[in-house]
């Protein structure tokens, strides 16, 4: 993380992909990009689905 900018007006991720450093940073502000239509359509349908996934998994999921 050494490497990162220190302040920036908004974070840009043309390859999401896991979102790692995404995650890592916590930006205020972001645009991310993903080209594999399987990675976007689970982010879809657990972000679409959070309650129901929080409750039966027991899991607390980022909100975007």
């Amino acid at each position: 993380m050494s490497k990162t900018p220190k302040r920036y007006n908004k974070y840009i991720e043309a390859f999401f992909g896991g979102g790692a450093l995404f995650f890592a940073l916590e930006p205020d502000k972001a645009i991310i990009s993903e080209s594999n239509p399987e990675l976007v359509n689970l982010y879809n349908t657990v972000s679409n689905n959070m309650d129901f996934h929080s409750d039966n998994l027991g899991i607390n999921f980022l909100q975007f």
